[in-house]
């Protein structure tokens, strides 16, 4: 998929989907933190939306990846993104 189809999977009412907030920190030997957002719908369907490998675990870092997501999906969509619910992993940034 490319990326502008992964912004396009939240161009939709955000009343119809969950955003999830995930990160994990062992998927290689560096251990970089990989952020990931998913939206699933009332169908249960998953569905990645992006992902972001960042040097740190710190909440500025969190912060500042949400952010450049949402100034991708502005440039590519000309719409603001509108998120209604939100489940985030209960880890704890730095």
């Amino acid at each position: 998929q490319s990326t502008k189809l992964l912004l396009y999977r939240l161009d939709r009412d955000p009343a119809t989907y969950v955003l999830y907030l995930d990160a994990t920190y062992k998927l290689s030997q560096v251990e970089y933190p990989v952020m990931f957002v998913a939206i699933s719908d009332c169908m249960s369907s998953f569905q990645l939306v992006a992902f972001f490998i960042l040097s740190q675990k710190t909440e500025h870092h969190f912060a500042e990846a949400l952010a450049m997501y949402r100034r991708m999906y502005t440039l590519v969509t000309n719409k603001q993104l509108s998120v209604s619910y939100v489940i985030a992993d209960a880890g704890k940034a730095q």
